[in-house]
């Protein structure tokens, strides 16, 4: 008897302690994803939003600006059932500044899906709608999310120079903001800081490559405009060039960045093949 006593009491210890388990698997196994999302930011880059149905500036550099909301629209669904919240844009939202509709279309498909907004400006974009949809006083600003500081470049500043570059008022900013700034720093801008060969840093943006590279928060740097992909690390920085989410050799283009590891995963929208047979054939 006391063995069959002591035997049932060990089982029903045993169950209690399985049941004890279970409850916690299950919620780690809630909990988790949630963690794990919080590090993730998305990024896309050269929108290019318009109505033209097709450009074409090289044989390599083909783009589709009609054709930007149904890639935009499939990539913000992927990334948001990954459980990404932030959408980084480095640039040229729209094919052409002064067609603010389309500014306008691309805030509404984030804000449908939840999602916090960071565009960059690029040459393509108008500095007053920069201001307008990201709601800041300037078109450079920062914001704070997950324990670090994303800078928002304008170094669409000037245009007559073709690699761009920033008015002495933002520099002065930025060199004032990386000094106080403690947190991880992600940058993000339009112009790349590079030669296109990747050889050297171009004169204009020296000073700022300096700062970079001397605060150790500056972490990476995001930009487009070169509708190709490049990236490289320099003093210590990871840099990072993409391409557009309406390139004809990559639509749908889009990353995904984890904060914790700076690796970032180039991706592209899936879109059912319906839908291009009726974009190729221009039926919308």
């Amino acid at each position: 008897m006391p063995n069959c006593y002591t035997d049932f009491i060990n089982s029903q210890a045993k169950k209690v302690k399985f049941k004890k388990f279970t409850a916690i698997f299950v919620l780690l196994a809630f909990l988790l994803p949630l963690f794990s999302h919080a590090q993730k930011v998305g990024w896309v880059t050269d929108i290019h939003a318009g109505s033209t149905k097709k450009k074409k500036k090289s044989a390599t550099n083909i783009f589709y600006p009609r054709y930007y909301r149904q890639y935009l629209a499939q990539a913000l669904t992927e990334m948001k059932n990954e459980g990404i919240e932030l959408l980084i844009i480095s640039g040229d939202i729209t094919d052409h500044g002064r067609q603010t509709r389309y500014a306008k279309r691309v805030e509404n498909l984030v804000k449908e899906k939840g999602m916090e907004l960071v565009w960059a400006r690029g040459n393509h974009d108008d500095e007053e709608t920069v201001e307008k949809y990201t709601h800041q006083k300037n078109s450079y600003y920062y914001i704070d999310k997950y324990g670090w500081r994303i800078i928002a470049l304008d170094n669409s500043q000037r245009l007559a120079v073709k690699e761009g570059g920033m008015r002495s008022t933002q520099k002065e900013w930025l060199e004032e903001l990386l000094e106080d700034t403690d947190e991880p720093i992600l940058a993000v801008m339009h112009y790349p800081i590079f030669a296109k060969d990747g050889s050297s840093v171009y004169k204009t943006y020296r000073e700022m490559e300096s700062w970079f590279s001397g605060a150790d928060t500056v972490k990476m740097a995001l930009a487009g405009h070169w509708h190709t992909e490049y990236f490289t690390t320099y003093h210590g920085v990871k840099y990072a060039v993409g391409n557009p989410i309406t390139l004809e050799s990559k639509m749908g283009s889009y990353y995904v960045i984890d904060l914790d590891t700076l690796w970032i995963d180039a991706r592209q929208a899936t879109v059912s093949q319906e839908l291009k047979k009726k974009m190729r054939s221009g039926r919308i």
